[in-house]
């Protein structure tokens, strides 16, 4: 899957850092960031145009559709490969 083809490409950067990548969304060091600074992230620093739709079910599969403010947790479980059983 594409998806944790990314997920091991970034891990494996030695440069990678989950802190660091956290805080270009939490700018305000909450532990917590919004829908709407999720989507002003993806369009200013990597220039990607989503639908809000598209936004909002990216944002339902980190939460597991608990809500629309992402933890630090849920970052972090989003971005970490899944291993097979």
């Amino acid at each position: 899957m594409c998806l944790d083809k990314m997920r091991m490409d970034l891990l494996m950067n030695p440069h990678f850092d989950f802190i660091h990548a956290f805080s270009l969304f939490d700018q305000d060091y909450s532990g917590t960031f919004t829908s709407t600074r999720f989507d002003q992230v993806l369009k200013n620093q990597f220039g990607l145009m989503q639908t809000q739709r598209e936004l909002m079910l990216v944002l339902d599969h980190i939460t597991k559709g608990s809500s629309s403010v992402v933890t630090f947790a849920d970052f972090c479980e989003a971005i970490t490969p899944r291993y097979p059983n």
